[in-house]
């Protein structure tokens, strides 16, 4: 069957071209449900009787070039598309926290962050 064929099929049977979602192999679902049903309830609890935030945490990179690029072209060109960007590289860490109820709050980092740079915001948060 001609590749148009098919094609033709999946647009006439509504199908389109979908970017596949990403899944690390090591998550661990039914331990993360488990921990949702189980522990994290009896955390709720206890910072309602306390009066305290439940804070959510994480950490990323952010830099100025881009890390995935694709252009388009005519077939049968040479003429191959031109992304201009500065030749100076620039990348800055980023600890970020968020509670449930919208509060925020994040540090930038220079350097790779570490034990250090993690204690640190922490007591921020506190």
């Amino acid at each position: 069957m001609p590749i148009s064929t098919v094609g033709y099929y999946l647009a006439k049977w509504k199908f389109t071209s979908k970017k596949p979602i990403k899944r690390a192999y090591e998550r661990k679902d039914k331990a993360t449900k488990a921990w949702l049903e189980e522990e994290y309830p009896k955390i709720k609890k206890e910072a309602k009787k306390d009066n305290a935030d439940i804070w959510w945490c994480d950490e990323t990179a952010c830099q100025n070039l881009a890390n995935n690029l694709k252009g388009y072209a005519p077939i049968g060109t040479h003429n191959k598309p031109i992304l201009e960007h500065s030749a100076k590289r620039f990348k800055i860490n980023m600890i970020s926290a968020i509670t449930n109820t919208g509060k925020s709050m994040f540090s930038l980092y220079d350097e790779s962050i570490k034990i250090d740079s993690f204690i640190e915001f922490c007591k921020k948060v506190i």
